[in-house]
């Protein structure tokens, strides 16, 4: 565990791509703590008396998106990595824009970058699921009218920057967390053949 010390693994991808999945076995089988961007903004959403919806907490990060040029949540991290007293390794699920993970580079000295994908009809289906939790604030509106929205079209464009692609379908989260601590220890070229390397700006 003291090759992964100091890690930080940002999470990207569209909604029911598979990040929470990966997320959760990355805690479970690689002692991963998780630093929670939504969890600050539900906070801010209960102190100023909003519901707790995902277009709500949207706003709420477009706001500070706005105003801070895409920087808060370095500092969100870097609080709950203090108070955590964890030397690493870190997740954070998930980044939306590139600007957000230039400014983890820029702020964090041992960054990965992950994009998790999976084929389109896959992630329909998967999001037709999860709208019939009624529990889920993550399908709320059509499939349609949120591969439109901004941060979604954003979130999907990650791919062509990140340092490793992974799709959910063909993959296990416990395969793809293995393939990221993998890559963590600089073993990236093995993590396997249904990896994909980012291309760079492709």
């Amino acid at each position: 565990m003291d090759e992964l010390r100091g890690g930080l693994v940002l999470l990207s991808g569209a909604v029911t791509a598979g990040k929470s999945s990966l997320a959760a076995a990355l805690i479970a089988n690689h002692g991963f703590r998780k630093i929670s961007t939504s969890g600050h903004l539900t906070e801010l959403a209960t102190a100023q008396g909003l519901e707790n919806r995902r277009d709500v907490l949207q706003a709420l990060g477009d706001r500070l998106d706005d105003e801070t040029d895409y920087a808060w949540p370095i500092g969100v991290a870097q609080r709950q990595i203090q108070a955590g007293q964890h030397e690493g390794p870190w997740l954070l699920d998930a980044v939306r824009k590139d600007r957000q993970v230039f400014h983890f580079r820029s702020a964090f000295s041992r960054v990965l970058h992950i994009h998790v994908t999976a084929p389109e009809e896959v992630l329909r289906a998967r999001y037709l699921i999860r709208q019939g939790n009624k529990d889920s604030r993550d399908a709320q509106g059509t499939y349609d009218d949120l591969i439109k929205h901004p941060n979604e079209i954003s979130s999907r464009a990650l791919m062509f920057s990140a340092d490793l692609v992974f799709d959910s379908n063909s993959k296990s989260a416990a395969a793809m967390a293995d393939a990221v601590v993998q890559a963590l220890r600089g073993g990236a070229d093995g993590a396997g053949s249904s990896d994909q390397r980012a291309s760079g700006s492709g």
